[in-house]
């Protein structure tokens, strides 16, 4: 079985899905569009429960509507019966050697890997373990984060 792809995409963003789909289709890859929770049409007993000021922890409704959004996605890649999945947002540049990264890639004992690059210095942690092409799984702090 082939690890299942998904990219969040508001409805309205029409050209942030034509992007997508147009790399997806360059590089020989399928996915599958997950519908974002608009944080303008989030639920009454959501925005009170979770985005109440008034509460002791509480969301924006744009945080929020995007932690909805990814947890739909866990929710699909749950009930693909998939060892492991990828899930992407819209505005994600792919990589060329993404085909390639994806077919060599075992999840072996991990939970959760995040595929990041930003234009900015990062300051990495040494791999605990190799994942190939370069990139390894930085260890956790103690306690985790």
């Amino acid at each position: 079985m082939t690890a299942p792809i998904y990219y969040i995409n508001l409805d309205a963003r029409t050209d942030r899905r034509a992007f997508m789909q147009a790399q997806f289709e360059a590089l020989g890859l399928g996915a599958e569009r997950i519908a974002a929770v608009d944080k303008h049409a989030l639920p009454a007993e959501i925005l009170d429960r979770y985005g109440n000021p008034a509460r002791h922890a509480h969301q924006e409704p744009g945080p929020l509507a995007c932690a909805l959004s990814h947890m739909e996605a866990w929710r699909r890649l749950r009930d693909s019966g998939a060892e492991w999945g990828l899930v992407l947002e819209d505005d994600v540049l792919l990589s060329a050697d993404l085909p390639a990264f994806l077919a060599g890639f075992a999840p072996d004992g991990l939970d959760l890997v995040r595929i990041e690059a930003v234009h900015r210095r990062a300051r990495l942690l040494p791999p605990e373990r190799g994942l190939g092409q370069g990139r390894g799984v930085p260890p956790l702090p103690p306690g985790g984060v």
